[in-house]
């Protein structure tokens, strides 16, 4: 290896040198939600609440996101702003996702006796 070899090798291993350095020296990220981190995060959120004979239903922004189906024993889920992001954000199948909404959501809204599904449409008053 000749000078000019060696001050180009040089020069590459500085640059590398930098880049490993800007690696090392950031922050790390801040660690990825669990589903149920999520999810409680998610309740934790006010809703408005509305109650009929039949049904319990919390909203938010004006859009319906749980409903206690008080006759049939439901809990129905929006699919669009809960079950979804269970399946996309966290590759939950149906029936893990199923679980830990009556688990996180049953105890939280006191409906731990309720079957959860979801819905992309409001499904009662």
């Amino acid at each position: 290896m000749n000078k000019e070899e060696a001050i180009k090798r040089l020069s590459a291993v500085e640059a590398e040198t930098k880049e490993l350095r800007k690696i090392i020296e950031a922050p790390d990220p801040a660690p990825k939600l669990t589903a149920k981190e999520w999810l409680l995060n998610f309740l934790s959120e006010p809703f408005e609440v509305r109650l009929t004979k039949e049904y319990i239903t919390y909203y938010r922004d004006g859009q319906w996101i749980f409903q206690q189906d008080l006759k049939n024993k439901y809990l129905w889920c929006y699919y669009y702003k809960v079950w979804d992001v269970f399946y996309t954000d966290f590759g939950l199948d149906y029936h893990k996702t199923r679980a830990l909404i009556k688990d996180v959501v049953g105890k939280a809204l006191n409906c731990e006796q309720l079957t959860p599904l979801m819905v992309a449409q409001q499904v009662g008053n």
